[in-house]
C-alpha cells in the first residue's frame, strides 16, 4: 500500500466514526472504526484478488 492508501484509509475510518458517533453516542465511533476496518479489509481483499487475475490474464496472453 502506498501513502494515498493509507491516507484514504484513515479518512474513510474517520468519515465512519464520525457518522456512527452521531447516530449512537457516546461510544457509536468505536462500532464505525470497526465497521470501516471490515470494510476495508474486504475491498483491499477483493483489490488484490483482482491485480492477481489480470497478472495471470497478462502472463496468459505473452504465450
Amino acid at each position: 500500500m502506498d501513502l494515498l492508501d493509507w491516507v484514504l484509509c484513515f479518512g474513510v475510518a474517520a468519515a465512519f466514526g464520525v457518522a456512527f458517533w452521531f447516530l449512537l453516542p457516546p461510544h457509536g465511533w468505536i462500532a464505525g472504526i470497526l465497521v470501516a476496518g471490515i470494510m476495508l479489509f474486504r475491498a483491499k481483499k477483493k483489490r488484490d484478488d483482482l491485480m492477481k487475475n489480470e497478472e495471470k490474464e497478462k502472463e496468459n496472453n505473452n504465450e
